[in-house]
């Protein structure tokens, strides 16, 4: 069963930068799907185009851009 744990990381690893594409948007993607398909191959450029295109998608959208804005300051991350 998936766990947050992977989505806490994120805000360490990136500090308190604002949500963006990259690295914000990107890495709350990836921490996501790397929880639930643990066994893909992370490195891929593949699996790399695909957290992004993802990340752009739900930055694109306003309503979702807005739930990841409020996910990213609650988990720690700067405001944008």
């Amino acid at each position: 069963m998936p766990t947050a744990r992977p989505w806490k990381r994120s805000p360490a690893a990136i500090g308190a930068k604002p949500l963006t594409l990259e690295p914000v948007g990107v890495e709350l993607v990836e921490a996501v799907l790397r929880n639930h398909f643990p066994t893909q191959p992370h490195a891929s450029q593949l699996w790399q185009a695909i957290n992004v295109r993802i990340a752009l998608t739900l930055l694109e959208d306003p309503v979702s851009r807005e739930r990841l804005e409020a996910l990213w300051i609650r988990l720690g991350g700067g405001k944008s």
